[in-house]
């Protein structure tokens, strides 16, 4: 680690009224998540994680949530509002995210790739690159900000902290209040189901996420907490869900593995292998469908040269953005030799998602498809 280069950016994050961390993909290293919970508690600064590792501990009161791609209800405010921000393993998504900095916000980025230097982070590049290994910089930079900061500023800090913790707890309370809002909409809200989901895995389960038009409700509703639980597709596969669940239970044969995916994620995920393969080399999942029959985010992109709204059935048809009708994905399931159950009705959530888990904690991999609501959050009014 280049410890010049670290001393010199200590300075300006202490000074920071608005400071903020976002993290990529720091939590490939188990060991790096309390690294940065010690950093950022020592800042007293918000963490913003990616949705593609367990980086930060989501019911940490300093967690501003987790990035969000697509099915954002609205730009995180910690984006727009942070006067200094400390980049870490991190590169943009691939699909276009909600919010950007101030134009002179400071960006401060650290990355072992030497070619991540220049490289855009929302529009621009940083003000500050330092190769290293976060592993080493995270502990090191902590520990010069320890040193650095004066009582009266470390008085500062912790009245900052207060404020950010009530902050989280309102933004805990609201999504809570949202979710059971929409417990008995048919189609299925998303916000209900991921509500759902929450209360049937543990804090061990490992979680693979690529719901992308709703993949607010899955980031906002279920917490992650430990090293390792949660991944998430770092580029534009739509078919990664499957697969990836398929290798994390092979990886972690004492873990349950739940994968939350699209219907189109579900049918490019190649599931007829997938599940054959799962069943017959005893490596079971659950793959939950969040199925709006249609390719949510390309439908918003094609609307936006229509109109909102003034999509007819043709065009719909001849721009191959609705799954219609859908294919019956459990009996694909069932076809492979796994459990398979089709939902439509928000009060058969719970109880066929645990009857689902207590299949694959039998050994026998599973399918919940569900519909839900085929309206999702315009991406593109902003």
């Amino acid at each position: 680690v280049d410890m010049e280069a670290l001393e010199k950016v200590a300075e300006p994050l202490i000074e920071a009224q608005t400071p903020l961390i976002v993290a990529g993909y720091t939590g490939r290293y188990h060991e790096s998540v309390a690294s940065l919970v010690d950093l950022a508690e020592t800042l007293c600064a918000p963490v913003l994680p990616s949705q593609v590792w367990m980086n930060f501990p989501t019911t940490h009161p300093l967690c501003a949530g987790i990035e969000q791609i697509l099915g954002s209800r609205k730009p995180n405010p910690y984006i727009a509002d942070a006067d200094v921000i400390l980049v870490i393993d991190y590169d943009m998504p691939y699909a276009p995210g909600m919010g950007s900095p101030r134009p002179n916000a400071r960006i401060i980025h650290i990355d072992i790739d030497p070619l991540s230097q220049g490289r855009t982070l929302w529009g621009r590049g940083a003000d500050t690159y330092i190769e290293a290994d976060s592993r080493e910089a995270i502990p090191a930079l902590t520990n010069i900000i320890r040193e650095k900061i004066s009582p009266e500023r470390g008085s500062q800090l912790r009245k900052r902290f207060s404020q950010l913790e009530s902050a989280h707890k309102k933004q805990r309370t609201e999504w809570h209040e949202l979710a059971m809002s929409k417990a008995g909409r048919r189609p299925i809200s998303p916000d209900w189901l991921c509500h759902c989901i929450a209360q049937v895995i543990d804090e061990e389960t490992i979680m693979l996420h690529h719901s992308i038009s709703q993949s607010a409700s899955g980031t906002e509703q279920i917490d992650r907490t430990k090293p390792g639980t949660l991944m998430g597709c770092p580029a534009g596969s739509i078919q990664w869900a499957p697969g990836a669940a398929l290798g994390a239970k092979i990886a972690a044969p004492d873990k349950t593995v739940v994968s939350l995916m699209t219907d189109g994620g579900f049918v490019w995920g190649c599931p007829v292998s997938t599940l054959w393969s799962a069943v017959s080399y005893n490596a079971p999942f659950l793959s939950i469908i969040l199925n709006n029959q249609s390719y949510g985010f390309i439908k918003r992109l094609v609307e936006s040269s229509y109109g909102e709204g003034k999509i007819s059935d043709q065009i719909a048809f001849e721009a191959g953005v609705d799954i219609m009708p859908s294919a019956d994905y459990a009996m694909v399931a069932q076809a492979c030799g796994a459990y398979g159950k089709r939902i439509e009705s928000p009060d058969e959530v719970l109880p066929v998602l645990k009857e689902a888990l207590e299949q694959v904690h039998n050994g026998k991999p599973a399918v919940v498809d569900v519909i839900i609501e085929r309206e999702v959050e315009s991406i593109l009014k902003n």
